[in-house]
């Protein structure tokens, strides 16, 4: 699944992804789950730049916090971002993968 991703360099996001069992049903993350949330320059660099953890669903939907510092000292452009149900130490399945773009702001505050 694609879900390209756009914002505001240095500006508060809440990035939502729907979760679905294999019926289409909105996922209830059972105990010891987790959703990741990685930003890298390019996927096949080692370092995530964004690394967020998700423990809960509303919904069927994770609500994935972006704070101005995540993105204030990125440089404007293409990164490439995934996020993955993950389940104990041997269980990993991507949910989505796209594109996120972080785009100039033109009323910069300070060094933003």
């Amino acid at each position: 699944m694609e879900q390209r991703i756009e914002i505001v360099r240095g500006t508060t996001n809440t990035v939502n992804i729907a979760v679905r069992d294999s019926d289409g049903n909105a996922y209830m993350l059972e105990s010891g789950e987790v959703i990741v949330f990685g930003v890298k320059k390019h996927y096949k660099d080692e370092e995530c730049l964004i690394l967020k953890t998700v423990t809960s669903l509303r919904n069927g939907v994770a609500e994935i916090g972006i704070a101005p510092d995540d993105t204030a000292d990125l440089a404007c452009g293409r990164y490439a971002y995934d996020v993955g149900l993950k389940s104990g130490a041997n269980y990993y399945n991507v949910i989505v993968a796209d594109d996120f773009v972080i785009l100039p702001n033109v009323t910069k505050r300070g060094d933003a």
